[in-house]
């Protein structure tokens, strides 16, 4: 009989920050730090402009951009969970249904009003569901590159052993840097 691989809150937790903070840092932003619980809950303290501000109505490529970034950063924790457990991925990425916080808005809910908010600003003409669906593509991509990959892997077991289960950013970006230079 084959060990069962039981996978823990915590675990995936730290699976979904560091999938965030890799997005983070590829886009060149400041991680004020990044931490875990027990519980599956987890934060990655860093400060980003919602791709709808101070947006006007003439500044399409502008959105589009603010919108590919803030996409990317919003779907790729959920799209390093995904990665880690196996799962299948058919269709929209949605929240896994053991997650803890079901009911509280997510960042696929954060990133698909955003997309509402600027398509209606901006008067773009897109489907917003095909929208999200290629940012969610094209985040899958990224998280399944082989240096990102373990890059996640490095950080999400520092995030596991370190105290309190929290890292500042300096160390955040240099066990980063370890493997995206």
């Amino acid at each position: 009989m084959e060990p069962i691989n039981i996978v823990s809150k915590k675990q995936i937790a730290a699976i979904h920050e560091s999938g965030r903070s890799v997005m983070y840092h590829l886009y060149g932003e400041w991680i004020e730090s990044a931490s875990i619980k027990d519980d599956g809950n987890g934060v990655v303290n860093c400060w980003i402009l919602k791709p709808t501000a101070r947006i006007e109505k003439s500044q399409k490529g502008l959105l589009l951009n603010r919108l590919e970034k803030y996409g990317k950063i919003c779907l790729s924790g959920y799209c390093a969970e995904y990665k880690f457990l196996n799962k299948k991925l058919n269709g929209r990425l949605r929240v896994i249904s053991d997650s803890p916080n079901l009911d509280e808005e997510n960042d696929i809910d954060s990133f698909l009003v955003e997309i509402e908010k600027g398509f209606q600003k901006t008067e773009i003409n897109y489907d917003s569901h095909l929208y999200f669906y290629s940012i969610q593509c094209d985040t899958r991509k990224v998280i399944a590159q082989k240096k990102i990959w373990n890059a996640i892997l490095d950080l999400s077991e520092e995030l596991m052993k370190a105290k309190e289960n929290h890292i500042d950013g300096n160390k955040v970006h240099k066990i980063l840097g370890r493997h995206l230079q």
